[in-house]
């Protein structure tokens, strides 16, 4: 399945949520302690019962490319990620929380690098049912990131701005994620229902050349880099 429709900055692929079936609670998630676990909470937007299949895949992210190992019975022995459940039944309206376990015990490779993986959500037609009777699922499902810190966290970053081009590229040079906020939220000529900020996500080693909306640019527009706890947390003039 092709999950390469990029809809976010953080440099990686997520699957299209043109005729969005259900949501997800956050698209980029971090486990909630050290132990490396986490949950993602699913969310029903349709009148009737949704079926849903997770499948991980992990991300090993360098300078040029992404690659992605796919998580299947085949290699189940490399597993050190899994959800529980592995797949959903979602009815109208219902939310229900997904577990994510950090099965590696020890030598996890996390001491001096981020581990990323990616969990989608894909919806799939009734189980019991023949593929026969039911009409092909255009609905598509989304693909979040997970995201275990690196133990050893060394936090490097550049940036160049053109404000005449309205441009910003930013470059992740350390070993661990960040996230780039643009923050103009103290302009109070911002037109009604415009948002005075926006939020890009950046790997390790990962460069990223963004256009900057024209609202969110003024004597006021902050640069925040920070980690994803905000323990390293800078705020720069554009």
């Amino acid at each position: 399945m092709n999950l390469n429709k990029v809809l976010f900055s953080i440099g990686l692929a997520t699957l299209s949520i043109s005729a969005q079936a259900f949501y997800v609670d956050s698209m980029v998630k971090f486990p909630q302690n050290n132990s490396g676990n986490g949950i993602f909470t699913v969310t029903s937007n349709l009148k009737k019962t949704e079926f849903i299949n997770i499948e991980i895949d992990k991300v090993i992210a360098g300078k040029n490319e992404i690659e992605k190992i796919s998580y299947t019975r085949e290699n189940f022995p490399m597993w050190d990620l899994a959800t529980s459940p592995g797949k959903l039944v979602l009815h109208p309206g219902e939310a229900k929380d997904v577990g994510v376990k950090f099965l590696c015990q020890k030598n996890c490779r996390n001491e001096n690098s981020d581990l990323v993986y990616q969990i989608s959500f894909i919806p799939v037609n009734d189980p019991d049912k023949k593929n026969t009777e039911q009409k092909v699922n255009m609905l598509f499902g989304m693909a979040p990131y997970y995201i275990i810190p690196a133990k050893n966290p060394k936090y490097d970053y550049s940036y160049a701005f053109s404000k005449e081009k309205k441009e910003l590229t930013i470059k992740n040079n350390g070993n661990s994620y960040l996230s780039f906020n643009i923050d103009n939220c103290k302009d109070k000529t911002i037109p009604e229902g415009k948002d005075c900020s926006v939020n890009y996500h950046l790997l390790a080693k990962r460069e990223r050349k963004v256009e900057i909306p024209k609202h969110l640019i003024s004597n006021n527009t902050i640069l925040r880099v920070a980690n994803h706890d905000e323990s390293f947390l800078k705020k720069i003039h554009l």
